[in-house]
C-alpha cells in the first residue's frame, strides 16, 4: 500500500513490491498473477472486509428485524473511515474497480435483504436497486474524495433519506 502513496499502479513492478513486502518472487507469483492481479485482489478484500464488519456489526441481510437504514450507512462510514487511507487510494487510482465490486456486493445484499418485499412487484426491481445503489455510492464517493469534509453524521441522513425514498418508490410501484 505504501507504494500506491508514491506511484501508480502502472510504475509498480513485482521486484519493488516484493523488496518492500520482504517475500520472494516465487511466493508472489504463487498467490497473483501480476500486479494488476495483486491489486484487483485487495478491492475485493478490501470491499469484502468493508461488508463483512457492517454485516457483524448489523446482522445478515436475510435477519428478521435488523437495523435502519441510518444505522446501516452510519456503520459503513464509520468502517470507511476506519479504513481511510486506503479507501482514499484505491479510490483515486485511475485502475480501480472498486466502485464495480461494491455496487456487485450492495445489490446482492438489498436483493436478499427486500427481496421479499420487491419480488412480486415490478419485473425490473434489480434494476431500481441498481440505480438506488449507484446514487449511493456517488455519495460516498463524493466524500471520500472531498477529503471526509462532511460529518459523517451528516452524510449518513443524506444517504439513508435518499435510500428510504427510493425504497418506497421501489415497494409501492
Amino acid at each position: 500500500m505504501s507504494l500506491l502513496k508514491h506511484r501508480k499502479i502502472e510504475e509498480i513492478n513485482v521486484t519493488d513490491l516484493c523488496k518492500k513486502a520482504g517475500v520472494n518472487r516465487s511466493t508472489f507469483y504463487a498467490h497473483y498473477i501480476d500486479i494488476y492481479d495483486a491489486y484487483e485482489k485487495l478491492e475485493i478484500g478490501m470491499v469484502n472486509s468493508l461488508f463483512d464488519e457492517v454485516i457483524r456489526e448489523l446482522g445478515s441481510p436475510t435477519g428478521k428485524g435488523g437495523s435502519s437504514t441510518y444505522d446501516l450507512v452510519l456503520k459503513t462510514l464509520e468502517t470507511t473511515l476506519s479504513h481511510k487511507e486506503l479507501c482514499e487510494l484505491l479510490i483515486r487510482s485511475q485502475n480501480s474497480s472498486l466502485v464495480t465490486h461494491i455496487i456487485e456486493r450492495s445489490i446482492d445484499w438489498c436483493l436478499k435483504r427486500y427481496e421479499h418485499y420487491s419480488s412480486g412487484h415490478d419485473p425490473h426491481y434489480r434494476d431500481h436497486y441498481l440505480m438506488m445503489i449507484s446514487g449511493t455510492i456517488v455519495l460516498w464517493y463524493r466524500w471520500i474524495i472531498s477529503g471526509f469534509d462532511q460529518p459523517k453524521e451528516e452524510i449518513a441522513t443524506a444517504i439513508s433519506s435518499f435510500i428510504n425514498h427510493n425504497v418506497s418508490a421501489i415497494w409501492n410501484s
